[in-house]
């Protein structure tokens, strides 16, 4: 900073300007006098405050426009200078001073370049340059105000300030005095580019140009058409379509000239087609195996001042080079606020990486491939196949992306992903086996994200909101990533490996506990996903030691199949000497118990958690005792008992008496818990979760009644009231205001259970949401469906309505009136029809159809004369174009 061009034009022999000082040259100065001018003299000087930083070989250029230089002076040294050119400079030398006066007579040209091909020091310091024109005029440094250009272009030269000025007349802030307000900017030049490029299109519906889409070119085939773009605002100098000199050049020598040319006018992008050999296009570039081409373009004009810079990228052939697959190891933290935090390392580079990689769960299953070969350009995308040894498999799409940890390109390119060719695949997974469902419903509020595919023109499959694919796999389950390339199959392998964590809780395992008590039950909850071993509800087992001495081992049940949460219970006796060896286990008041447990997967690997025994019981009075002939008679009286809960609570609030309705809710899902506690049978799994799941969305609870629900559709998707669990998500959802994801839920209720009774009920739900949503062709589609799925239903006729309505509304107006004709034909008792009459004829009418039109308004007026439809079609049949028909139809009767 301090060193702009501009300070050399400034009046001020104080300030100057100074090239980057990398010692680099050539370098250069250039003024613009804002319109071609015949030229007198110009003048330089140093500032004196350096022994060095001086010109030492030069020459004075001009142009008009740019581009094309030429030379009027240079000195004795410089490059291809003549008598005529040095016999123009007079130098001046006075101690740290040094400077020149040059004769420009007989040239002219808009813009002036003090080229320096050679100078003393790190860079030149040009402290004052005068022009003047032929007739001795300054022309810079400019005395006075400078000249406001005319037109409505803006004349701007590099390190110009631009202010923009309005007056409010009118001002809050300044009660009736105006108020000036402005707004400054500088004008610089612009840091060119090079790049090689290609163009993907892809048709669009209702349009005859097809959407093009730009993706940067790495490497090529033989016969492939390339493009080489520039983008350099500076170059574009005319009000025609410039062009700009580059050079191609590979790496084993050959070297080529080209140009490129303006997109269009003002655009500051250059383009020039390339075709690489083959035997087809054999006027094409050609590249041997291994050849790298390299296109430079030398960008002038640059925010380095005076330092034209060589802008550079490469191409090479695609021929096959290493290939590496490999799993990224990842784990999760949180932060003080409980927000995750996932780690990924990359593994290709590391020598001492397991055989089998550690993941964890949550974040996405992540893993790199790293093909140059198939790292063609930026939409560049491959496949891979995952697998479990459980038997679940899935293919991926893998784009081109960056991976934390991930080797860097070797120099500094745009693309990283592309220059290394490093393609990285993403899914999430979830605790399932083979016959689980492919997909799964991500949480509300759940913001993890896969690596996203680059090429906008793609067409990925719609999914529901929040639906997702998923990988399926238990905690001991090894995944294996297979990557075909080059006739060759490529791996690697992954296990999860999650902390497991263990608690003593409370009786609805819901809240970890402090303390125990002599008499009461001990309730233990485990959590371990890689202890979720089999498609059955597992079982792991845990052991609890006191200071006493007791040691009991305990089993706990897997809560559900593939939840990996694990849970038991079992009475704390009082026993001062513990006895070794019982199934009892026994503590004494102020014990301490500590509760152990060791991976499967890590045996190295024990989780332990201590609690204290209370010195001292609460007494327990027993008054009777339920008892049961069987079990299955125990379980049905206790749903018989939860279901006349649920009937209080609805009495209660019809009679608006809300504590008592609360007071038997509550109680009839703690006696659903206990249930389920007590009678862990995978029988009644379904049953139990649907009812509390329907005392959860009456209590508002949506949140745990989804999980209620969701537990039913994911595990017993062939249970009874599997339809009805579907159902009642997205009723949640619904009560929650979430429309889309209720949406999704009941679009997977129609498509997972197409004869259920509750389908009609959905459908309509559907076309409604969409309706409100004013996606009327969706909902018109979703309407006919109904229709025709259901046509003897009561809503049939509203629906086909309903559809015809929404092509109206569209403005498909010629489905619309053949809607509103089907209505009528199909329904003659509908109470719709006179409506449906009209509205056929505005929209036949809206569609210029004036004669199907007509006859709908008379057919209204004829069929329903005490209707609104006909007192409406009354109205327009007196439009001219109605009338234009009656008359001709009254003068092709009379004849």
């Amino acid at each position: 900073m301090g060193n702009e061009a501009v300070r050399a034009i400034d009046n001020n022999p104080k300030t100057a300007w100074e090239g980057l000082n990398d010692g680099r040259a050539p370098k250069f100065l250039v003024v613009d006098l804002k319109q071609p001018t015949k030229l007198g003299a110009l003048k330089w000087s140093t500032d004196g405050f350096f022994k060095d930083k001086k010109p030492v070989e030069y020459a004075i250029q001009v142009s008009t426009n740019l581009t094309e230089w030429t030379t009027v002076a240079a000195t004795t040294n410089f490059t291809g200078s003549t008598a005529e050119q040095r016999a123009r400079i007079v130098s001046t030398n006075a101690g740290n001073f040094s400077g020149a006066s040059i004769q420009l007579t007989n040239a002219s040209g808009r813009y002036v370049r003090l080229f320096i091909e050679k100078f003393s020091g790190t860079a030149p310091r040009i402290a004052e340059l005068e022009v003047t024109d032929a007739a001795g005029t300054l022309l810079l440094p400019t005395r006075g105000e400078a000249e406001v250009a005319t037109g409505d272009a803006l004349r701007l030269t590099p390190s110009d300030r631009i202010t923009a000025v309005y007056e409010d007349e009118t001002s809050m802030i300044s009660q009736g005095k105006p108020r000036s307000l402005s707004q400054a900017i500088s004008a610089t030049y612009y840091n060119g580019t090079i790049g090689f490029i290609a163009y993907d299109f892809k048709a669009q519906a209702g349009q005859n140009i097809p959407e093009t889409y730009v993706k940067q070119v790495r490497r090529v085939d033989p016969g492939q058409r390339v493009i080489v773009r520039i983008t350099d605002y500076d170059a574009d100098t005319t009000d025609k379509r410039d062009k700009v000199k580059f050079a191609l050049k590979t790496s084993d020598g050959v070297e080529q000239k080209l140009e490129a040319t303006e997109t269009e006018p003002f655009s500051g992008v250059f383009t020039k087609e390339l075709d690489i050999w083959s035997p087809q296009r054999t006027n094409g570039f050609k590249l041997a195996d291994g050849v790298t081409l390299e296109a430079l373009y030398l960008d002038e004009q640059n925010t380095d001042p005076g330092t034209p810079t060589l802008r550079t990228t490469h191409l090479e052939p695609a021929t096959p080079g290493e290939v590496k697959v490999g799993f990224v190891m990842s784990s999760v933290n949180r932060r003080a606020d409980g927000q995750e935090i996932f780690t990924y390392t990359s593994t290709l580079d590391t020598n001492n990486a397991p055989p089998i990689k550690s993941v964890a769960f949550r974040p996405p299953l992540t893993f790199e491939i790293i093909d140059p070969a198939a790292a063609k350009d930026s939409f560049s995308e491959v496949k891979a196949t995952l697998t479990t040894s459980g038997g679940s498999t899935v293919e991926v799409i893998c784009p081109l992306s960056d991976v934390a940890g991930g080797k860097q390109a070797k120099r500094k390119v745009s693309d990283d992903a592309l220059e290394i060719g490093r393609f990285v695949g993403q899914i999430f997974m979830n605790l399932g086996d083979k016959d689980s469902p492919p997909t799964t419903v991500l949480e509300p509020g759940d913001t993890r994200t896969l690596a996203p595919r680059r090429n906008p023109g793609v067409v990925q499959e719609q999914q529901l909101a929040n639906v997702v694919p998923v990988l399926n796999l238990n905690g001991q389950d090894v995944i294996t990533v297979t990557y075909k390339a080059q006739g060759k199959e490529f791996k690697d392998q992954a296990r999860l490996s999650v902390p497991a964590s263990v608690q003593f809780s409370d009786s609805g395992y819901d809240k970890a506990v402090s303390n125990l008590y002599i008499g009461d039950k001990i309730f233990i909850v485990v959590k371990d996903l890689t202890a979720d071993a089999s498609a059955e509800r597992d079982s792991i087992e845990v052991t609890l030691t006191s200071q006493r001495g007791e040691k009991f081992t305990a089993k706990l049940q897997e809560t559900l199949s593939h939840s990996g949460e694990f849970s038991g219970s079992f009475p704390l006796v009082a026993g001062e000497k513990p006895t070794p060896g019982d199934d009892k286990m026994e503590a004494w008041f102020g014990d301490a118990i500590t509760l152990t447990y060791a991976s499967k997967t890590d045996a190295t690997a024990k989780f332990e958690k201590t609690i204290n025994v209370v010195k001292g019981t609460d007494g327990n009075l027993l008054v009777f005792e339920k008892k049961y002939a069987t079990e299955r008679v125990a379980i049905e009286s206790q749903f018989r008992m939860a279901e006349a809960y649920f009937e209080l609570f609805k009495n209660y609030r019809a009679l608006k008496q809300l504590p008592a309705a609360t007071n038997a809710l509550n109680e009839g899902m703690q006696l659903l818990k206990e249930l389920s506690n007590d009678y862990p049978s995978k029988q009644y799994e379904a049953r139990t979760d649907y009812l509390l799941g329907q005392f959860a969305q009456e209590l508002k609870k949506y949140d745990e009644a989804v999980s209620y629900y969701k537990r039913i559709v994911q595990n017993h998707s062939d249970h009874p009231l599997a339809p009805d669990a579907q159902y009642k998500l997205g009723q949640c959802y619904e009560e929650k205001n979430d429309m889309d994801t209720a949406s999704a839920e009941y679009v997977t209720l129609a498509y997972t259970w197409p004869e259920n009774p509750l389908v009609a009920n959905v459908v309509v739900r559907i076309a409604e949401y969409f309706y409100n949503k004013k996606e009327y062709p969706t909902a018109a589609e979703v309407s006919k469906k109904f229709v025709e799925r259901f046509p003897q239903h009561e809503w049939a006729e509203r629906m086909l309505f309903r559809a015809a309505q929404c092509w109206y509304k569209a403005e498909q107006f010629g489905k619309a009136g053949k809607e509103f004709d089907l209505l009528v034909d199909n329904y003659p008792r509908s109470k719709f029809r006179p409506d449906a009459v009209f509205w056929a004829g505005e929209s036949y009418r809206s569609a210029g159809q004036l004669d199907s039109a007509y006859r709908r308004y008379k057919r209204a007026t004829w069929d329903y004369p005490e209707s609104d439809a006909a007192k409406f079609a009354r109205g327009k049949l007196v439009l001219p174009e109605m009338v234009n028909i009656a008359d001709r139809d009254t003068a092709s009767t009379q004849q």
